[in-house]
């Protein structure tokens, strides 16, 4: 009897659970997915091992964090790695990795997802070294090195500092891990204070140069290291300038704000050269400048009645103190956005996007809006000065044509005015689109930067850049009508072909195309190899 129950017992049990309902797939845990990396040398292709690969949560509050070093054949597989957004990143001794991949170091691995396709390019890292003598050839201890580059900022060129470093006892120095590419160094000394008119030790670029115009262009390359880079440092009178900030509307003084000192010497270029707060009596100060043209700008934090300074002045042999210049209020400018063509909104991933860039002043982000259903949008505390209008996330639309009181806004800056009227923006869904493949001995390349280049460089809104993937494939969409070169660098600095200097060497070696609306070519450019 007691068996007989025992296997009633068993039979009235499995009935019960076989009544329960099964667990749905969105009860279950999330699955875990395996993530597989790829380190190359961009240069010969082949494979790198002992890279420190370094797979990190990316999402807010994620913790997640795997760590690990590249096999024999460059590869290594992250086992049971939980879904969310990650950022990758690799290091190696002697290795940097290569400018077109920078911005591509994020992935979104999904539940039970096999992600087996990542590659991260790395590049042989370059170096250069020298010694830093003043004017009686004597060793400079402890002065500040910098190697610098220039880069684009919304059309207008500046100066990044990339790397730096300090002279030792016998006055050399040695900047390392750089990306091959083309460099400025500059020498320059932080220590004491600098009175007006002193003789004192000014920024130096090399080999004698006051600012990078007088600069020699400095080719580094991965293979060897650029030895016996020598600067002389000579003394320069320096000059001092302080002014104060005033509110046009009420006359009183910016008590929550910040300026910007910047460098006007050439056209096309703006170089910051001090940030500042400005005091509670809206005063502001700057000392150790050397004659020239200059622009300070002034931002109040003021929410309520935003304001905004510019002023432009000549410094010739003389401080300038006391300089007086009064912010404007801010006002809201519409416009209206129509779209011609077939065009679905579904398809962007975001609505577009336009901007007004601040003529000059890259430093300050200028007042933007989205695409607003019926087409409208608003500008809000645009200041009376020159801007230049700029539209993102179009996807394969173009920005056709943009106006203001009659006057075109894409050819130049303009100025708007409160209660001036709205802008008129057109966008397109006819643009036109290239697509090639870059192949070298039978084998797509990866990783080729490939730019489109119009033949009008000074707008460079129209320039379009895309990678080449693992097959050498590439495409670009969403391109204005015109006439375009297609350029193909196995490797350069990102924005570099935004300097007609780094352009001119290679201009024979651009295809040139004409495209129309609606285009579709078939584009093969020629390959600029890295040891070009």
């Amino acid at each position: 009897m007691v068996r007989l129950g025992l296997f009633y017992l068993v039979i009235l049990f499995g009935s019960l659970l076989s009544a329960q309902p099964a667990a749905s797939e969105a009860d279950l845990p999330p699955r875990n997915a395996s993530v597989t990396v790829t380190v190359i040398d961009v240069t010969t292709q082949e494979p790198l091992a002992k890279a420190l690969i370094r797979l990190s949560g990316d999402g807010p509050g994620s913790t997640a964090s795997f760590r690990r070093r590249s096999d024999d054949q460059g590869k290594f597989v992250f086992e049971d790695v939980p879904p969310g957004r990650y950022r990758l990143s690799v290091e190696l001794n002697g290795y940097v990795p290569a400018e077109n991949v920078r911005a591509r170091l994020r992935v979104e691995v999904r539940p039970g997802a096999v992600i087996d396709d990542l590659v991260l390019g790395m590049q042989p890292a370059a170096a250069v070294s020298g010694a830093v003598f003043d004017e009686d050839g004597d060793p400079f201890h402890g002065l500040l090195v910098e190697a610098v580059r220039t880069v684009y900022r919304d059309g207008y060129q500046t100066i990044q500092v990339v790397n730096f470093g300090r002279t030792d006892d016998r006055g050399h120095y040695r900047l390392y891990g750089l990306s091959p590419g083309g460099y400025y160094l500059r020498a320059k000394t932080d220590r004491g204070t600098v009175d007006d008119l002193a003789a004192v030790y000014g920024m130096t670029y090399y080999p004698n140069g006051d600012d990078d115009s007088q600069a020699s262009l400095l080719q580094l390359s991965g293979q060897a290291e650029m030895t016996g880079v020598d600067f002389r440092m000579s003394r320069s009178k320096l000059l001092r300038i302080s002014g104060q900030a005033i509110d046009g509307a009420t006359g009183q003084a910016i008590s929550a704000g910040h300026f910007s000192l910047l460098d006007r010497t050439r056209p096309g270029r703006q170089q910051e050269l001090r940030r500042g707060y400005v005091s509670l009596e809206g005063r502001f100060g700057h000392v150790g400048l050397r004659p020239g043209s200059y622009r300070v700008e002034v931002m109040s934090y003021d929410r309520e009645s935003p304001s905004n300074a510019v002023h432009d002045f000549e410094l010739t042999d003389q401080p300038i103190e006391d300089m007086l210049i009064t912010a404007q209020p801010t006002f809201p400018v519409p416009g209206r956005v129509a779209i011609e063509g077939d065009w679905d909104f579904e398809a962007l991933p975001m609505p577009p996007r336009f901007t007004l860039v601040p003529d000059g002043a890259f430093n300050y982000p200028g007042p933007d809006s989205p695409l607003l259903d019926g087409g409208r949008v608003t500008f809000e505390r645009v200041w009376p000065r020159a801007y230049r209008i700029q539209a993102d996330s179009l996807g394969d639309l173009y920005l056709k044509r943009a106006r203001y009181k009659g006057q075109d806004a894409l050819s130049a800056p303009l100025v708007f005015e409160e209660d001036g009227g709205e802008i008129e923006i057109l966008l397109s869904a006819n643009s036109a689109r290239i697509a090639g493949q870059m192949v070298r001995d039978g084998e797509g390349l990866w990783g080729v930067e490939v730019v489109l280049v119009p033949d009008d460089r000074q707008r460079t809104h129209l320039f379009r850049h895309a990678t080449t993937d693992r097959n050498g494939a590439f495409g670009l969409s969403g391109i204005a009508p015109g006439r375009y070169k297609v350029f193909a660098w196995e490797q350069i600095q990102m924005t570099a072909w935004l300097d007609p200097n780094v352009l001119a060497p290679f201009e024979g070696r651009g295809v040139s195309i004409e495209l129309e609306e609606g285009d579709s070519e078939q584009v093969d450019p020629k390959l600029i190899e890295a040891r070009e």
